[in-house]
């Protein structure tokens, strides 16, 4: 039996097992649990906080997805640390504008992406791509969705196959050629980072199983299709108590002031945290070895560039403006900024 093949239906044993081990009144945490669990936890009451790294790369370090079903947990995420959709725009404009500040005059090499139907690839056992059938798990094949593929290159002069980074070769091949063969003509393979292409392209349309890259996508305004649909929707519910992949900033993740507030109605009263704490950049995408392609990009940066992206979020905008602008030539900084807009 294959680990896929229980993703959604743990066994019965296993079940009874947690049932009667677990104390009452514990907290489980979890990371990328399987949904079976999941289940089992809200059925029986038992609290859990499940982790994950978020769908979202591109910001100054990956943030934290969290689902809880610990009603005061839920409601302190959303009403105070919850990563909003605004902010992450911000940041993703942020990048498209030193992206195109980049490769200003290198636009001719991204012409070829220019109204394509570009599919972003995955790896063979990504868990995002395991489907249900009749409880019991299966990882989705390029082969069972040709059809809607199709019907979206209609629209498109041509298909560019973004192959994963951490692909087999062999998986990425097959993919390919299969999308060279129902379209009766060969099908490019994407060259270019990712973030380029949606920073630099113009009318192009992202489509695949349920890639990160697809979410990132309309942050820099340009649409996607997710065939498995997006399971990782950002969920809160003040009626039942629970949320579910809330985006967390990886500095409150961290941090310990942030447990204690979070769990301020659970936990025993403790020794108040600092919420000085620093970490440098990139700490959660470091220390969790993802960095996918991020630093690719930051590398084909300047160095004025890469200060601006070091620590950059909406809190120290202002201070680094100023800190640009007392030691640069302030041309410099207009003309970064004639780049952040459509």
């Amino acid at each position: 039996m294959y680990w896929g093949d229980i993703w959604f239906a743990g066994s019965e044993e296993a079940q009874k097992y947690l049932a009667k081990h677990l104390p009452k009144g514990v907290i489980i945490i979890l990371h990328e649990a399987p949904p079976w669990l999941i289940d089992f936890f809200k059925k029986e009451s038992i609290m859990f906080i499940d982790t994950k790294s978020s769908n979202i790369r591109f910001t100054a370090d990956i943030p934290i997805m969290i689902s809880t079903n610990i009603a005061s947990l839920a409601k302190t995420i959303y009403e105070k640390y919850h990563y909003i959709e605004l902010d992450i725009k911000f940041e993703a404009q942020m990048l498209r504008a030193l992206i195109r500040q980049r490769f200003i005059d290198k636009l001719d090499q991204f012409k070829p992406y220019n109204r394509k139907l570009i599919f972003i690839g995955q790896t063979s056992i990504d868990s995002s791509i395991i489907i249900n059938k009749k409880g019991r798990g299966y990882f989705a094949r390029l082969e069972e969705f040709i059809e809607p593929v199709l019907a979206l290159l209609k629209e498109f002069d041509g298909l560019i196959y973004q192959k994963h980074p951490l692909a087999e070769v062999r998986y990425g091949k097959h993919e390919a050629g299969l999308l060279s063969s129902v379209n009766r003509k060969p099908v490019l393979i994407g060259d270019q980072l990712l973030y380029n292409i949606y920073s630099l392209a113009e009318d192009i349309h992202a489509v695949g199983f349920s890639s990160g890259g697809l979410v990132e996508a309309p942050f820099f305004g340009q649409p996607s299709t997710m065939l498995l649909g997006n399971s990782a929707q950002p969920y809160y519910s003040a009626n039942d108590g629970v949320c579910a992949y809330l985006n967390l900033r990886a500095r409150d993740f961290l941090s310990p002031a942030f447990w204690q507030d979070a769990l301020a109605d659970i936990l025993e009263p403790l020794s108040p945290f600092t919420d000085n704490l620093i970490f440098e950049s990139n700490s959660f995408r470091m220390r969790n070895n993802a960095s996918f392609n991020y630093f690719k990009i930051i590398n084909q940066m300047s160095w004025v560039q890469r200060d601006f992206l070091n620590v950059f979020n909406l809190e120290d905008a202002d201070r680094r403006l100023a800190k640009l602008e007392q030691s640069r030539p302030w041309a410099r900084i207009k003309k970064f900024f004639s780049h952040c807009f459509f």
